[in-house]
């Protein structure tokens, strides 16, 4: 599959890594030191979990126009950002992507298609003008819970530190 982590800091990177280690076309999108170090150096991967410790010579990009329509977008940043980089993650949206917002909390999504009589409402309190539901058609949403964690101990180096039991 190609895949495009949208948020490569710590959770958003283990994905990438684990997902390029299991053979798939893995592109990222970052930005600053973080950015300019797996350029440089590729993406450090140290996994205190699993067996995919390694570095991953990835494309990485701090624009997601710069890469093609991806079979898989997950989307790894922090709640408060999405609504800002949600209009450039459309570059990487085709008709046939799965969108992952990889992220904690009640997502702006979540009323989409649910059967209640709010199917379709969007969560103002965390999309006030309703921008994000718009931007990424909600049809293209996969939900997940995020379970791990990680942290970025320096630009491009990621530790996977805990696995939820």
């Amino acid at each position: 599959m190609r895949v495009a982590i949208v948020g490569a800091g710590s959770i958003g990177a283990v994905i990438g890594a684990r997902l390029a280690a299991s053979g798939h076309e893995v592109v990222l999108v970052a930005r600053g030191a973080h950015l300019a170090a797996i350029r440089r150096d590729g993406l450090t991967l140290v996994d205190h979990v699993g067996t995919a410790s390694g570095v991953y010579r990835l494309s990485a990009s701090d624009e997601p126009s710069q890469f093609n329509v991806q079979d898989l977008v997950v989307i790894g940043l922090k709640a408060h950002a999405i609504g800002a980089m949600l209009p450039k993650v459309s570059a990487l949206v085709g008709p046939h992507t799965t969108v992952v917002p990889a992220i904690n909390g009640l997502p702006w999504w979540y009323f989409h298609r649910e059967g209640s009589a709010l199917a379709g409402s969007s969560l103002r309190t965390l999309d006030p003008g309703g921008t994000m539901f718009s931007a990424l058609d909600p049809a293209h949403i996969l939900g997940c819970v995020v379970h791990i964690a990680a942290e970025v101990r320096a630009p491009g180096e990621v530790h996977y530190t805990v696995a939820s039991a």
